[in-house]
């Protein structure tokens, strides 16, 4: 006997209860992953301290925000000398987030939303590279959640977004060519954000040789990327207020040898440890995967490539690297065609939800907050020591706290974050001489240091040289040491 319309399975009560209750099990474990994600995200970042340099640039964004202008003159330390500085977006833009202090709610928004843009550019291209699964959120999570402990309040965190948009538009340039031209104003944004820009136009250039060798793409002109190129190249130099510095300091720093041996993000990666041991691992699942034909040659290989050959010169580039090398291992796992569609949006809302939730409690509380302030371990009561005990001459600190000493008003300060100023200038020779415990004598008092700040040890070559030529520590804490000629009151 047939069955009925009211009798088939269609209609029954549990048939129209069972679409909600997957749908509630894809939402809650969107939630549980998006909350994991957050909180190991969170407690990553928090371990990474500002460095020197994020200091000193909230010191540039304050002055530039302050005088309308551009610095570009190195004054604030006894030196003046013309400073390409490749970062005055950002400085202007960070001084104007932290009008009061740095750490606080506009810090911990901008650290948040860039991971998330991150993580939603990377889950938009994996969407378009494999199809809507659930393999896009994860790949997402996986990129910010990756890249936590080198998360710092540095342009960078800006650049990978830059970054990941440049290559979907090239990606999209064989079906939408028009769109190229939007590289045009990327260069000009990313220019006065930090000098990576100048990866616009050299992977323009590269697709270009590639497109004319290859024909890949029949609706590609190589002759309109040589001008879309070209024209970054021009947009810079007219718009961007450092004009040809913009473009010529860029490209300077890159092949800088000082700066690639005393400056560690600019050396090659240290093999021996866990996480650099499994980057090059997966880049050999990579190469096997393609020498094995289980992965197709794409564009997004051969720039793959690119940024692998850049992380074995400068470690530095594995910001750009990870995303890239996620994406192309996402192409080994099987298509999840069961879980598009509706089932898709529900994991992505969960996942956006747990994170929300987590962030909530996390940054806009009191507790959230003071959690990452403390996590800065601001010397405090040395620099307001200092602060209150001016001196007439430079005050000589360690690398890491230089930046943060001129931020709360000691303004002549020997090793700061300027890094690139002090190699041009030749004065980072004397402070690696003596972090390495070679003391300068004679240099120190040439150039009228009259207070040495160092970590408090027992015994050290700095130490040794500070009592044998008649220095004397008048104050301590927070670990630190503050060393003068003549006994302070």
């Amino acid at each position: 006997m047939e069955a009925s319309p009211r009798d088939s399975f269609t209609d029954h009560p549990l048939a129209a209860s069972r679409p909600r209750t997957l749908w509630m099990v894809w939402f809650g474990l969107g939630v549980g992953l998006g909350a994991l994600w957050t909180v190991g995200w969170w407690q990553t970042v928090l371990k990474r301290a500002p460095q020197s340099d994020v200091w000193w640039s909230l010191v540039l964004g304050r002055w530039q925000w302050q005088h309308h202008t551009l610095y570009r003159l190195n004054t604030l330390g006894h030196l003046t000398a013309p400073y390409p500085d490749l970062e005055w977006g950002w400085q202007v833009f960070l001084a104007a987030l932290t009008p009061r202090s740095l750490p606080g709610l506009g810090t911990l928004g901008l650290l948040v939303v860039s991971a998330g843009v991150l993580t939603v550019l990377v889950a938009e291209q994996a969407r378009r590279l494999y199809g809507p699964s659930l393999l896009g959120p994860v790949l997402g999570a996986l990129a910010a959640l990756g890249l936590a402990s080198a998360w710092p309040l540095r342009p960078q965190i800006l650049s990978v977004s830059f970054w990941l948009l440049l290559l979907m538009i090239l990606d999209q340039a064989p079906h939408h060519p028009r769109r190229l031209w939007l590289l045009v104003p990327l260069a000009v944004l990313w220019s006065v954000f930090h000098g990576d820009w100048i990866l616009v136009p050299l992977l323009v250039f590269f697709e270009t040789g590639r497109t004319l060798m290859t024909r890949s793409s029949p609706r590609l002109s190589p002759l309109l990327l040589g001008l879309v190129g070209l024209s970054s190249l021009v947009a810079v130099w007219r718009l961007n207020p450092l004009h040809g510095q913009a473009i010529r300091h860029a490209l300077a720093i890159i092949h800088s040898p000082v700066i690639s041996q005393v400056i560690q993000e600019w050396q090659s990666p240290n093999w021996h440890t866990p996480g650099w041991t499994l980057l090059a691992g997966l880049w050999a699942v990579i190469i096997g995967a393609v020498a094995l034909r289980r992965l197709t040659v794409t564009p997004w290989f051969w720039w793959w490539g690119g940024t692998v050959l850049a992380t074995l010169w400068h470690q530095r580039m594995v910001l750009y690297n990870w995303p890239l090398t996620l994406l192309l291992l996402g192409g080994l796992f099987p298509p999840m065609s069961a879980l598009t569609g509706a089932r898709q949006r529900i994991w992505s809302l969960g996942l956006v939800s747990g994170s929300a939730v987590v962030i909530l409690t996390r940054i806009l509380t009191p507790g959230g907050v003071a959690q990452y302030a403390t996590a800065m371990h601001s010397p405090t009561a040395v620099v307001q020591w200092c602060v209150h005990h001016p001196t007439s001459g430079l005050t000589l600190t360690p690398y890491r706290l230089g930046g943060y000493w001129e931020a709360q008003g000691v303004s002549a300060v020997w090793i700061d974050g300027r890094t690139q100023f002090w190699t041009v200038h030749h004065r980072l020779g004397p402070y690696l001489a003596w972090q390495q415990g070679r003391q300068p004598v004679t240099f120190w008092t040439a150039h009228d240091v009259s207070r040495i700040v160092w970590p408090t040890t027992a015994t050290t070559p700095q130490t040794l040289w500070l009592e044998q030529a008649h220095w004397h520590p008048v104050y301590r804490g927070d670990g630190l040491t503050v060393w003068q000629p003549s006994l302070v009151p």
